[in-house]
C-alpha cells in the first residue's frame, strides 16, 4: 500500500467559493461524528486551508460551468490518494460517519445508490437501453486499482465525448459500467437520501442527507424523527407516515 497516501478516507471536489464553503459545512457533520476522518479535497483555486487534511489542485482546463465542474471531479475521482475512496459531493451532511461501508469495499469494487429522479437513458450504438436508469454519482464509495481506474477513465472520456446528449455524468458512468467488469453494490438511499424529491424510507435513520437545506439540524430531526417505514414529502418538508 506504499503507492497510496491512507488505507481509506473522504474525497470531496468543489470548484468556486460557494461549492468550498458547501464542502466546508459537510466536512463540518463528518467530523462531528468522526473527528479522525482524513479528508480530501480535489480543487483549482488556491485557499487558505485549516479544514482538509489534504488538497490537491488541478490545473484549469477550457470548460466552463457544469461541464467545468463535473470534468474535474471525475479527474479528482482519479487522482485520490486512497485506496478506499469516499466520494461526497458537496451538498451533503453526515448524520453519521458511515464508516462502515468501507469494509463492503472487500467485497466490491464500487457502491452507489440509485438516482430516484434520474431517467436518463444510455445509448449504445445508437440506441437507447430501455430500464438501465442511473445511479447517483454524488455518493460513491471505490477501491483505487487498475481496473477500477480504468473504468473511471471510460466513464470520463465518454462524459466528454457524449456530454450534448447526456447532459451530465451519470449515464456517462452507465454507459462505462457496460464495457468493465466492475462488481458494483446498490447503497440504500438512507446513505444517499436525495432530498428534493419525494422518497419512501426503510426502517432505519437517514444516515447521509444529499440535498441543499438552510437547517441541516433540523431536516435531520425530521426525517429521523420516526424510524420506521416512512414517506418523505420535499414540497411540505415533512414525513408522512404509513397509517395517516
Amino acid at each position: 500500500m506504499n503507492e497510496y497516501l491512507l488505507e481509506k478516507g473522504y474525497l470531496y471536489s468543489a470548484f468556486g467559493s460557494k461549492y468550498i464553503n458547501e464542502a466546508l459545512i459537510s466536512l463540518t457533520s463528518l467530523k462531528k461524528h468522526f473527528p479522525n476522518a482524513h479528508a480530501t479535497l480535489i480543487t483549482d483555486k488556491y485557499i487558505d486551508n485549516i479544514f482538509f487534511d489534504l488538497i490537491i489542485y488541478l490545473d484549469d482546463i477550457n470548460l466552463k460551468g457544469e461541464r467545468y465542474g463535473k470534468n474535474q471531479k471525475l479527474l479528482g475521482l482519479i487522482k485520490t490518494p486512497y485506496y478506499k475512496t469516499f466520494f461526497i459531493d458537496t451538498d451533503t451532511y453526515f448524520c453519521e460517519s458511515c464508516v462502515e461501508l468501507f469494509y463492503l469495499l472487500d467485497f466490491y469494487d464500487v457502491l452507489a445508490a440509485t438516482a430516484p429522479a434520474d431517467i436518463r437513458l444510455v445509448e449504445k450504438e445508437k440506441n437507447k437501453i430501455i430500464g438501465y436508469y442511473p445511479y447517483n454519482s454524488g455518493v460513491m464509495l471505490y477501491k483505487k486499482n487498475e481496473k477500477v481506474l480504468n473504468f473511471i477513465k471510460e466513464w470520463h472520456k465518454i462524459f466528454i465525448k457524449k456530454y450534448n446528449i447526456y447532459y451530465g455524468d451519470q449515464p456517462a458512468l452507465m454507459e462505462a459500467l457496460l464495457y468493465h467488469d466492475i462488481k458494483i453494490y446498490a447503497l440504500s438511499n438512507i446513505y444517499n437520501f436525495r432530498s428534493p424529491y419525494y422518497n419512501g424510507i426503510t426502517g432505519d435513520k437517514v444516515k447521509i442527507i444529499h440535498g441543499r437545506s438552510e437547517d441541516y439540524e433540523l431536516l435531520e430531526k425530521e426525517l429521523n424523527r420516526y424510524t420506521g417505514n416512512r414517506i418523505w414529502d420535499p414540497i411540505n418538508k415533512k414525513i408522512i407516515f404509513p397509517n395517516q
